[in-house]
């Protein structure tokens, strides 16, 4: 009884985080697709157009990037609480015998599939809408966005030091790890990343840092150190400090 309540808990607390994981997504769907070209022009900072041109508030570009930044956060506080979850389904699914909810937890996985895939999606949009903020800032002002230094997530490995997961998928060029561990190795992105600065907390996921801006493909970098993080499914992700 005691494992079937266990099994229960665990169930009502993936329909609570369904609802919770589902507002983020959302809120990022609307964020990155308007639906009316007022509300676009308006969460973009331009307040007026008329035949003489355009006014824009670009204090309020400078707000849409921070809230850009922060859905993004989101997003990933969102994801690690479903891979989470999905974990824990997959041990329910391997150690019960009850086939009700065996099946229960099979179509649960067939909805983990569709969320992350939509995580996926808005967080692609994501990254391209805070490059396409820096850059209307810079065309609008005439001012470079200071740059920033910080961490960027580049791929799995398979242990610290080791080679790269053949299965993982790389978001700079592909160069030995024991290089990046040398420092001051040039690097190529080769995929939108988030670029992450701060503390890092207890846990010791350069996940959690907070999102300050994303780089686009094709940008150029400076790698200084190279940190890891321990994949729940075995191996490390790799994570380089950088310099932009």
């Amino acid at each position: 009884m005691e494992k079937i309540k266990s099994i229960s808990e665990t169930l009502k607390s993936f329909f609570e985080l369904l609802k919770t994981a589902l507002i983020p997504i959302l809120f990022g769907v609307i964020l990155v697709y308007p639906a009316h070209i007022k509300t676009i022009l308006k969460e973009s900072g331009i307040n007026k157009i008329s035949g003489m041109g355009v006014e824009i508030n670009v204090n309020e570009l400078e707000k849409d990037q921070n809230k850009t930044a922060e859905v993004a956060n989101n997003i990933q506080k969102s994801q690690q609480k479903i891979d989470s979850m999905a974990l824990k389904l997959k041990s329910i699914a391997l150690t019960s015998k009850d086939t009700i909810v065996i099946k229960k937890v099979q179509d649960l996985q067939k909805e983990i599939t569709g969320i992350k895939s939509d995580f996926k999606k808005v967080d692609s949009s994501l990254k391209k809408t805070m490059i396409t903020q820096e850059q209307t800032l810079e065309d609008l002002t005439g001012k470079t966005v200071d740059n920033f230094s910080g961490w960027i997530f580049i791929g799995k490995a398979t242990k610290r030091g080791g080679e790269w997961d053949k299965k993982g998928r790389l978001t700079i060029d592909k160069i030995p790890i024991s290089s990046l561990e040398n420092g001051n190795q040039t690097v190529n992105i080769i995929d939108d990343v988030y670029l992450r600065s701060g503390s890092l907390d207890v846990t010791g996921f350069y996940s959690n840092l907070p999102v300050k801006k994303a780089l686009k493909k094709g940008t150029t970098v400076t790698s200084k150190k190279v940190g890891y993080t321990n994949s729940i499914g075995g191996g490390v992700f790799v994570w380089i400090y950088i310099n932009e």
